[in-house]
């Protein structure tokens, strides 16, 4: 299906373009990446990526 679980991560802020949510910023362990994607689900708990994304 093409899903990629990531565990261990902490999102800091999203890549947007316009309305356009293209990827999440997380920090590990390993330090800071980009993961950038079509669809992006929000399973932080507390609903963080759609905070950093101005989601009402």
């Amino acid at each position: 299906a093409g899903v990629r679980r990531v565990l261990h991560i902490t999102a800091v802020d999203v890549i947007k373009q316009g309305n356009n949510l293209l990827g999440v910023i997380t920090e590990s362990k390993s330090g800071r990446q980009a993961i950038l994607a079509n669809v992006i689900i929000d399973c932080t708990g507390d609903a963080d990526i759609a905070w950093f994304a101005g989601a009402p």
